[in-house]
């Protein structure tokens, strides 16, 4: 969960964002005044008529105040059109902000901004070493070769090198068209047969395409669950806020699904994520070396009619290819 420490960190991120924010558009007014003395007349007539207006309405007059809004709506109409004919953008005093959606604040009017949930993630779960690694493991650096076009999958009967090209295929596909149609995948396969490397390159491709993507392992994603389930009144806002990480992010990613301990804890812990997220169209990718039938044995009904059912399934063939790098 969040710490002390962490919540400060985040609380002068955007503190910082709104001080960078208030100066640029400081010194863009100084230069829209500079360009034409006429856009310093208006903002001083707003704000002389608004001050003007309010010490008419404490003493008895409510109508100023409706007048007041036609005014000022004329003047700063008058004031776009001469910061357009002045060759300046017409939203050059909005932009400035790095997220205009909650103004560099992270909160909106229903909760947390989107940003908020990809600061905390670049910040805490993208630490150095993983950004390294998925500059190495993405799409452009994805080696298909490694799968053999002889030998045949005893599942399938289809060779390796076609199965693993099929999933690879429908990963890029999954990462293009993200947010045009919902979908979860489920990659499977044998221990290093490549499903973490398809899992990074799919984690590449949303990051670069500026979408919220957390990656966990099973053993991560379990311990996060656990701490929420016994945080107390001291700790709760915390783990709430990070338990939110997980059912908002636009991606979560759930490495090796199966290294934990199954408990009925676990599947209840397991089934909530999965379930809220499908009811929210919160797509889900999770890789894992379990089959099926090792998927059917393990966990309740419910996740494995859930898991067989609403994500399409991947595969990643062989033996270990870490052998043949």
């Amino acid at each position: 969960m969040l710490t002390d420490f962490q919540y400060n960190t985040i609380s002068r991120i955007y503190d910082s964002r709104k001080d960078a924010a208030a100066r640029l558009k400081s010194s863009r007014i100084d230069e829209l005044y500079a360009a034409d003395p006429q856009i310093r007349e208006i903002d001083d007539e707003i704000k002389s008529g608004s001050l003007k207006a309010g010490y008419e309405a404490l003493n008895g007059s409510p109508e100023a105040l409706s007048g007041l809004r036609e005014r000022n709506e004329l003047l700063s109409q008058k004031k776009q059109r001469l910061i357009t004919e002045a060759g300046f953008p017409a939203n050059y005093l909005e932009d400035v902000y790095l997220c205009p959606i909650c103004r560099d604040t992270g909160n909106t009017a229903e909760g947390k901004c989107r940003c908020f949930y990809r600061t905390v993630i670049d910040e805490f779960y993208l630490p150095p070493e993983r950004r390294a690694l998925l500059e190495r493991e993405n799409f452009n650096t994805l080696n298909p070769s490694l799968y053999s076009k002889d030998i045949l999958d005893k599942e399938s009967g289809v060779t390796e090198y076609a199965i693993a090209q099929d999933s690879i295929i429908n990963a890029l596909d999954f990462s293009e068209n993200f947010g045009k149609e919902f979908k979860n995948l489920l990659i499977t396969g044998n221990a290093g047969t490549g499903k973490t490397f398809l899992a990074n390159c799919i984690n590449k491709k949303l990051a670069d395409m500026g979408i919220t993507v957390l990656y966990l392992s099973a053993i991560d994603f379990f311990d996060l669950c656990r701490k929420y389930r016994l945080s107390d009144i001291n700790t709760i806002e915390a783990a709430e806020t990070e338990m939110n990480f997980i059912l908002d992010s636009e991606c979560l990613i759930i490495d090796d699904l199966g290294t934990e301990t199954a408990t009925a804890s676990t599947n209840s812990q397991l089934f909530n994520c999965i379930e809220k997220r499908f009811l929210a169209k919160k797509p889900t990718v999770i890789t894992t070396n379990l089959t099926k039938e090792d998927i059917a044995s393990r966990y309740s009904d419910r996740i494995r009619s859930r898991l067989l059912a609403n994500y399409s399934y991947l595969k990643m063939p062989g033996a270990d290819n870490r052998l043949n790098v």
